[in-house]
C-alpha cells in the first residue's frame, strides 16, 4: 500500500511550491509515450494526445479526449489542461477498466498523480510542452 500525503500537506506544497515539480503539458495531435503500472507490471505505450477511444461499458467511462484532465471534452481550456499524467491515467484506466479513481487497485497511483498535476497546473503552470517521444 502506498503512502499518500494528507490534504493539508498537499495544499501547503501547492502554495509554497516545495518538493513538487510542475506538470508536463502535452498538445493534442502529438504522439507521446506514457508509462503506467498495473498488475502485469510497468507498461509503456505510445498514445496520440486527444485520441478518441470512445466509451467503455465495463466501467461506464468516457475516453474521448485522451490526456485531457477532467471528465469531459469541453472545448474550454479552463475546464481541464492536457497533461502527461492525465494521459497516463486515461490509458491505464481504459486498459484496465478501472472504477475507483484514487482507490483503484490498478490505476490509483496514476489517478493521484493526475489529480496532483491538475491542481499544480492551476497554481504553477507547466514545466515543459510535448516531451520527447521515447520508444516503448
Amino acid at each position: 500500500m502506498q503512502c499518500r500525503p494528507k490534504l493539508i500537506f498537499v495544499i501547503i506544497f501547492l502554495l509554497t511550491g516545495a518538493c513538487i515539480d510542475r506538470p508536463v503539458c502535452i498538445e493534442p495531435g502529438k504522439e507521446v509515450a506514457v508509462t503506467y503500472t498495473d498488475a502485469s507490471g510497468t507498461q509503456i505505450e505510445r498514445v496520440m494526445v486527444g485520441a478518441d477511444f470512445g466509451k467503455l461499458a465495463a466501467n461506464n467511462g468516457s475516453y474521448q479526449c485522451m490526456g485531457r484532465c477532467g471528465i469531459d471534452c469541453d472545448s474550454d481550456p479552463r475546464v481541464g489542461p492536457w497533461l502527461l499524467n492525465c494521459l497516463s491515467h486515461d490509458i491505464c484506466s481504459f486498459r484496465n477498466a478501472s472504477r475507483d479513481f484514487f482507490f483503484d487497485s490498478q490505476c490509483g497511483d496514476e489517478a493521484w498523480l493526475a489529480f496532483r498535476d491538475a491542481l499544480i497546473y492551476r497554481v504553477r503552470g507547466c514545466s515543459a510542452l510535448n516531451p520527447e517521444v521515447t520508444s516503448p
